[in-house]
């Protein structure tokens, strides 16, 4: 059973959260007075206390704690709108609405936000049918309110992508690599709460129902924080949260570099499933100078050395193939009083050479995605995996 050795991982977010604090220097901190969008008169421009302002208020509105690529979007969202008169003015509203909710009593503000709902959602969902933006709002607030699985708490797909981008993130900065979950992986891990969530325990469903706001209270933080201090938290989560050998055996296949790698590899094993006759040498050439570009990325990350030099061994078959391709047709051009039966000798032979260069990279693909399974079953088992574990942060 893989459970991490204390401190947990609370303990950890708390010593993120406190150095964080301690080390964040006003000079880091950005300038409210920042303008983001320039207009005139210059008191319409939006500054960056502004574009905070509304973030906050839509958040709080839709009762959905961002995670830290819906806030992103949202910020572009908002900086777009404002470049334009009739959205900005659709944003000052927004913005009004924020003021006047700041003046009232903390015990009837729920009931304001209830009755903007009312009005704010039926409208969104009417312009969802055509404005992707409005369709990006409704998903979000859906995602953070719509229950997924029934319960007290119920679980929403807000708590289930926090979670997981949260274990990704930790996990990553624990080993090195820049981890962000798939769509696709995102919907497995959402799968695999609702499954396990009647079997959860109390106090594990209360604390997956924080993770929203714990995990942009994470990464918040460690954006402030200075480097050793950084460094310092990921030796703690490296210690408490190690990979097992199945895993570590290779680097996490998940940061950008290493994924549109393994994607290259899947279209080159596409292309190599067909008859070696049929293949090109034109054709090999290009992929293997596209694994080039590729491997050259892989190395500049510490953390995808290993990957690197992997894909240059794929890239190396690739040429020495394309190169055995040619050399029939080279041979017979350059000897015009070879034998047809030494060229289809030859030919066989370059062929036979090129069957064993495919059943290697087969081998090399197969090795590779079974680490990239490896690790993501590795993740799934540190970020409470309800199929198998009650307890995987320990206590």
């Amino acid at each position: 059973m893989l459970e991490p050795t204390t401190p947990t991982l609370r303990a950890c977010v708390a010593s993120l959260l406190l150095t964080a604090a301690l080390a964040a220097s006003p000079l880091a901190v950005a300038n409210p007075k920042d303008v983001l969008v320039a207009v005139q008169p210059a008191g319409e421009s939006l500054t960056r206390a502004t574009h905070e302002r509304l973030v906050q208020f839509i958040e709080w509105t839709f009762k959905a704690p961002l995670t830290p690529s819906q806030r992103a979007r949202l910020g572009e969202i908002i900086i777009a709108e404002w470049r334009l008169p009739k959205d900005r003015e659709g944003l000052k509203e927004w913005l009004a609405a924020a003021d006047h909710i700041d003046t009232l009593p903390a015990d009837q503000r729920p009931f304001v936000r209830e009755k903007l709902l009312e009005e704010v959602l039926p409208a969104l969902r009417a312009q969802a049918k055509t404005d992707a933006d409005a369709r990006w709002f409704i998903a979000l607030y859906d995602a953070a309110n719509k229950p997924i699985a029934a319960g007290s708490p119920a679980l929403t797909r807000q708590m289930s992508d926090a979670t997981i981008e949260m274990t990704y993130f930790i996990l990553g900065k624990a080993h090195g690599a820049d981890l962000q979950p798939s769509a696709a992986e995102k919907d497995e891990w959402a799968k695999a709460l609702v499954a396990g969530w009647p079997r959860l325990a109390a106090e594990r469903k209360r604390e997956i129902a924080g993770s929203p706001l714990q995990w942009a209270e994470v990464r918040a933080s460690w954006d402030a924080a200075k480097a050793s201090d950084r460094a310092e938290v990921a030796a703690l989560w490296r210690k408490d949260f190690p990979l097992p050998q199945a895993a570590a055996d290779a680097p996490l296949v998940a940061s950008p570099a290493q994924r549109a790698a393994l994607a290259k590899l899947k279209e080159v094993d596409a292309y190599l499933a067909q008859p070696a006759a049929e293949w090109r040498a034109d054709h090999l050439t290009r992929e293997a100078d596209a694994l080039a570009k590729l491997t050259a990325q892989l190395r500049a990350e510490p953390a995808s050395r290993a990957t690197a030099e992997r894909l240059a061994q794929v890239e190396k078959g690739l040429r020495d193939t394309s190169q055995r391709l040619r050399a029939p047709t080279a041979a017979a051009s350059a000897s015009a009083g070879g034998s047809a039966a030494q060229t289809a000798a030859d030919l066989n032979r370059n062929m036979a050479a090129m069957q064993m260069q495919q059943q290697a990279f087969r081998s090399q693909m197969q090795f590779m995605e079974q680490m990239r399974q490896a690790q993501f079953n590795t993740i799934q088992n540190y970020g409470n995996n309800p199929y198998r574990y009650s307890n995987p942060f320990g206590r």
